[in-house]
């Protein structure tokens, strides 16, 4: 999801009453992360660590955070909060994950954990759910090409919920 057409993405979520933790590269969202430099260089954002044991393993995460930054160049912009994190491994010596996100929550100290936590866990099942898609026989890319978008959409969904039946 880019700045472009995230936005529209993100107020329909709220328009309906939910929250959001979506990914946000900074690839995707050259003004968003414009915005994070200026606010590393004025101390507004927030760094710390937690460790934690994960199947017994010692675990850094380190995040960055900061809240209400603009999501895009353009008026109007939607304020979004924006967390990076980077898990640690203590025991291999090295980083083995890294992800930035955009959301709708607040964040601070007493809920950067659970807020990392979902949407590292929301990345990992989408990820997952399109490798078993694209790699499990489906290959949906390549039958795609003379579908219309709603019924690639249908079939995604229908697909999907064949794992949740079996």
């Amino acid at each position: 999801m880019n700045s472009k057409n995230g936005q529209p993405i993100c107020e329909l979520v709220v328009e309906q009453g939910y929250n959001f933790i979506f990914v946000a590269k900074a690839s995707s969202h050259k003004s968003l992360y414009e915005w994070l430099d200026f606010s590393e260089k004025n101390g507004d954002l927030i760094i710390g660590s937690i460790k934690k044991y994960e199947k017994g393993k010692p675990r850094i995460y380190r995040y960055k955070y900061v809240n209400k930054v603009p999501m895009r160049e353009t008026e109007p912009s939607l304020m979004v909060n924006w967390y990076e994190v980077e898990i640690f491994d203590t025991a291999k010596n090295k980083v083995i994950y890294k992800n930035s996100f955009i959301t709708n929550h607040e964040l601070n100290e007493p809920n950067i954990f659970p807020v990392i936590v979902s949407g590292r866990t929301r990345w990992k099942v989408e990820n997952e759910s399109n490798n078993i898609l694209k790699n499990q026989g489906y290959h949906l890319e390549h039958n795609a090409r003379s579908w219309t978008r709603e019924f690639i959409g249908n079939l995604v969904i229908f697909k999907s919920s064949s794992f949740f039946i079996s």
